[in-house]
């Protein structure tokens, strides 16, 4: 399954074509819109942004707030979690890092500052297991 930006659907079809592996777009894991926040150069205003990605009901004006993010994201790995059991089948995903973010905080119990200091490098692999 894969996001339907370009960056992680072009990742995603060469890991398909390379593994003779179905390619299948699921729009749920599209990264987080973040509002005001989005396009603005991070290094010339650090920490702001950590800081805001820890108040969860906030929508920066326009964007997808963390809750949001999470009833989305929650609900997608609830239906992969049941279709493991039930069709006995492992997925791969390639998504982005506030996704991956959400992901990791669905298998961790984490405190705001470290949910908000949670990060995933380009083409990082983490495993979680039901």
């Amino acid at each position: 399954l894969h996001s339907p930006l370009s960056r992680a659907a072009d990742t995603a079809r060469i890991i398909a074509e390379e593994n003779k592996l179905p390619l299948i777009c699921e729009p749920r894991l599209i990264e987080q819109n973040f509002g005001d926040y989005e396009g603005h150069e991070w290094a010339k205003h650090p920490g702001v942004f950590h800081e805001a990605k820890k108040q969860f009901a906030c929508d920066w004006n326009g964007g997808e707030s963390m809750l949001r993010l999470g009833q989305r994201i929650y609900n997608l790995i609830d239906e992969l979690k049941a279709r493991t059991i039930a069709e006995n089948k492992t997925f791969l995903l390639v998504t982005h890092g506030g996704i991956a973010r959400m992901f990791h905080s669905y298998f961790f119990s984490e405190t705001n500052e470290e949910f908000s200091s949670t990060n995933i490098a380009n083409c990082e692999i983490k495993e979680y297991k039901f």
